[in-house]
This record gives C-alpha cells, sequence and structure tokens, in this order.
C-alpha cells in the first residue's frame, strides 16, 4: 500500500459544490414552509377551497427541482474529485 496524501479540491470543484449548496437553499425553505403549514393548517381543506394552494405546490415542486440539480451538482463535484484523485 502506498502512503498517498489526499489532494486538494480544485477551484473548479469548490465552486460546483458552493454552487450546489446555493442551489439546496430554495428546497430547505420550501421543506419548512411545507412543514410548517401541513403542521398549522388543515391540509385538506386547503387542497379543496384554497384557490391558491395549487400555486404554492407549483412553486414548492420547482423549489425542490432546483434543490435536486444542487444535489446533483455536489454528488459530481465529489465524483469528480474522487476519480481525479485515483487516477494520479
Amino acid at each position: 500500500m502506498s502512503d498517498q496524501q489526499p489532494q486538494p479540491m480544485s477551484a473548479l470543484g469548490v465552486a460546483l459544490v458552493g454552487l450546489g449548496v446555493l442551489l439546496l437553499l430554495p428546497g430547505l425553505c420550501a421543506l419548512v414552509f411545507a412543514a410548517q403549514m401541513v403542521a398549522t393548517e388543515d391540509v385538506v381543506r386547503l387542497a379543496t377551497r384554497d384557490p391558491y394552494f395549487q400555486i404554492v405546490l407549483f412553486v414548492w415542486a420547482i423549489c425542490f427541482a432546483v434543490a435536486l440539480i444542487g444535489a446533483l451538482l455536489i454528488r459530481y463535484a465529489v465524483r469528480r474529485h474522487r476519480r481525479q484523485g485515483t487516477a494520479s
């Protein structure tokens, strides 16, 4: 076994992880607001009688999609870093 030192992440990798973390924030906010709404409101009444609830669900879906892109971006950056570390 060789004693290889772990390679530091490149500037591109750090930028990708930073961008991924920024993209996770809308999903976190949507999750907090969804949990608050479920805990404090009657969700069945909102879904059946509130005309704006579908718009809120659509906005939440967009926020979760952005967060998913952020998670995939972080995963890509980490895998790229690991692949470059084993290649050298």
